[in-house]
């Protein structure tokens, strides 16, 4: 995939805006959807003005300096599975960020990754269901600290924030790793649909950041606090709480 233009482009049997400045990058392809049925749209961004993490929390970034993009998916899989996007996309992440930097970030359940303990990427996915109550489609919008040096992350995320220029100590072209990201999210969605979440929870596995560390998550109705015995082989999350009682969730915060 080649350095995009600003405006519509149409690359790899995908329709991509690459748009200087835009509030979300997940809001504009939702606006995008119903004019590009049965298409993969792409939308990023080079600054994101009210970039939305879990939780309605804001993204923070710079302009040139984060990687802001969202993806139109229609995956193949059962509305029961649909939850597992997020640690698919997460998977292609991984990857990508190992590829261009040599480095490997860690996955913490269920949508961030964090080198050296600390947040390099954030993943928001939303749904959109039919009036027959069936998933229509999936917006996954995804964004990586790239360029940042530790004086640009404000006080209230400096102890917990990084970037991939900071990891690897040089120099990353934020088009190499979009371009992979987005090679790697073709080939792993097309795998989950195929072949089930099997390939993506190994890897999961070998790198997740949340295992035997102590958490609270909220469900959205309560919290439960306790250690995370296990990431299950569909993509939940098992809690052990203070009380020795397991708890599987699908959905969930870590906060």
């Amino acid at each position: 995939m080649k350095m995009l233009s600003y405006g519509l482009n149409r690359q790899d049997g995908k329709v991509i805006y690459y748009l200087k400045t835009t509030g979300s990058t997940n809001r504009v392809v939702c606006q995008l959807a119903k004019f590009h049925e049965g298409e993969t749209v792409v939308v990023v961004a080079d600054h994101q003005t009210s970039g939305r993490g879990k939780g309605e929390r804001i993204w923070y970034s710079h302009p040139g300096d984060s990687l802001c993009f969202s993806v139109l998916l229609r995956p193949n899989v059962e509305i029961e599975r649909i939850y597992q996007v997020t640690l698919v996309a997460a998977v292609a992440v991984h990857e990508a960020i190992q590829s261009v930097c040599g480095l490997s970030a860690g996955i913490k359940w269920p949508n961030d990754l964090l080198i050296n303990g600390k947040k390099c990427c954030g993943i928001l996915s939303e749904l959109q269901m039919t009036e027959m109550n069936e998933v229509d489609y999936v917006v996954v919008g995804i964004g990586i600290n790239v360029s940042q040096q530790f004086s640009q992350f404000n006080s209230e995320v400096s102890h917990r924030a990084t970037s991939l220029s900071i990891e690897s100590g040089g120099y990353v072209d934020r088009m190499e790793v979009f371009s992979k990201v987005i090679d790697r999210i073709d080939f792993r969605i097309s795998e989950w649909g195929s072949k089930g979440f099997s390939p993506c929870y190994e890897i999961i596995k070998k790198n997740s950041h949340s295992v035997g560390r102590s958490v609270t998550i909220n469900t959205g109705i309560h919290e439960i606090s306790g250690s995370v015995d296990a990431i299950c082989s569909d993509g939940s999350i098992l809690i052990k709480d203070q009380k020795s009682i397991y708890h599987q969730l699908h959905y969930g915060e870590l906060i």
